[in-house]
């Protein structure tokens, strides 16, 4: 019974021997540690459990909301979450550096910075582990979203401009094909202003307005298209220009005061540069690099469409010429003669017709035979446009017979420069081509001729 007691009193029921007794403190890192590998495990399963969630979200702003959702239901209240919209390469761009009282997380993905986190105070170590890890997983799929919306816009923004070109090329003449562009353009994207400008010089960059969307005042078109500005630079580099912030740009020219980033494109063919395709945006940076690349292939298509219209112009233009003299052939020549009848009768303006035949041309022409008398109408047809202004018309009418239209010019002057070029006709051609060729002219005015239209 003693011996009983003594053991019972020095080795106490439920007690061990204080020999292998672990200390109070030991106990308490014990517990401590088993509930924070609880709240850790907890963490992880609430971490694997949103970024289920991060993969399900199908914008960039459900994406975000579910973040901070998720560092809410972690327990962290005061922390500041700064993103953008557009990813970074710059791994120094978004860490503000160390602070006082502040812990802050990168949030980036191979290279792919979106933004960081910053906390108020510091956090223990295994909140800062799981907080990297959702912060990476977080980038990841931001990333993953982000190209995934690229791909959709940039996809969009091919048929748009496949739609575009297929419009386009519907069009006749280079001034319907540039308004057709702009105004597609215009209908299928948030440009506000959009203007393509026609290539006079490609060493000095003069340009000329084909067409644009918005207003701008005369003057400064003007300067356009003496060379200065963005538009004449892109000509004269041949390549593809942006600025992100104008108003930092010395050498532009606001076409409009609301305008903040420009993107001039060169409009190229055969390595010539047709003209500009300029486009003007109200943010800065307000254009994206897959825009910039697509804007590029529009352009290429339209230099394609121009340089084909331009064939098609001189082939109808040549069409419209005699092929002996180069003069404009009759066919043309009755074309004019409706415009400027229908200009003198809107506009109440006159014009005169002077008809003009090689006297004795026939006998020239056998005595001399075809190919000297070929020579004779050459020759006469570069003297009379040597003699006439620019805006007059001058036409073979068919044979040894000319005609020409000149615009607001009456009777009497009309007259006065046929008896001159009679005379200096006939002097010409004794002294050079020792030929003695008269011209037979006659004149009629507007008036007479809209009546003889009328009667017939």
């Amino acid at each position: 019974m003693n011996q009983r007691k003594t053991w019972e009193a020095s080795k106490p029921w439920g007690k061990k021997s204080p020999s292998k007794r672990k200390p109070l403190r030991t106990v308490t890192r014990w517990i401590s540690y088993r509930k924070r590998l609880k709240k850790t495990n907890a963490s992880l399963e609430y971490v694997t459990h949103s970024i289920l969630k991060f993969l399900k979200s199908e914008t960039m702003d459900e994406l975000a909301d579910v973040f901070a959702v998720a560092l809410r239901k972690l327990g962290h209240k005061n922390f500041y979450l700064e993103l953008e919209e557009f990813p970074s390469q710059d791994t120094n761009a978004y860490c503000p550096g160390t602070e006082t009282n502040r812990t802050c997380f990168p949030i980036s993905c191979e290279g792919t910075n979106w933004g960081f986190l910053k906390f108020k105070g510091s956090l223990p170590k295994s909140d800062q582990e799981v907080i990297n890890l959702l912060c990476s997983y977080f980038a990841a799929s931001r990333t993953k979203l982000w190209q995934k919306e690229a791909i959709e816009r940039k996809s969009r923004m091919g048929q748009i401009i496949f739609d575009i070109v297929c419009n386009a090329a519907k069009e006749k003449g280079i001034h319907d094909i540039c308004r057709k562009v702009v105004q597609e353009m215009s209908r299928n994207t948030s440009l506000p202003w959009i203007d393509i400008w026609e290539v006079i010089d490609e060493k000095t960059g003069k340009t000329r307005l084909v067409y644009k969307s918005g207003d701008a005042s005369r003057e400064v078109i003007a300067k356009v298209e003496s060379g200065k500005g963005l538009v004449g630079k892109a000509v004269r580099e041949k390549r593809t220009l942006y600025f992100p912030d104008v108003t930092k740009c010395p050498e532009n020219i606001q076409l409009s005061t609301e305008s903040r980033s420009e993107l001039d494109v060169p409009i190229i063919f055969d390595e010539g540069v047709l003209g500009v395709l300029s486009i003007g945006s109200p943010k800065i940076n307000g254009f994206k690099d897959e825009e910039i690349e697509l804007i590029e292939i529009l352009a290429m298509h339209l230099g394609v469409l121009w340089a084909h219209q331009n064939l098609l112009n001189q082939a109808e233009l040549e069409a419209l010429k005699d092929p002996l003299t180069g003069l404009w052939n009759r066919k043309f020549f009755s074309d004019r003669l409706q415009e400027e009848l229908s200009r003198c009768k809107r506009y109440n303006t006159t014009f005169s017709l002077v008809i003009m035949d090689l006297a004795g041309f026939k006998h020239l022409n056998d005595t001399l035979g075809h190919l000297e008398g070929d020579n004779i109408l050459i020759e006469f047809s570069k003297f009379m446009e040597q003699r006439i202004r620019r805006s007059d018309i001058l036409a073979r009418y068919g044979g040894d017979e000319f005609i020409a239209i000149l615009p607001d010019t009456n009777k009497t002057e009309a007259l006065k420069l046929s008896f001159r070029l009679k005379r200096e006709v006939k002097e010409a051609f004794q002294e050079e081509l020792e030929i003695p060729l008269d011209v037979d002219f006659g004149v009629a005015l507007s008036q007479k001729i809209h009546q003889m239209a009328t009667n017939l």
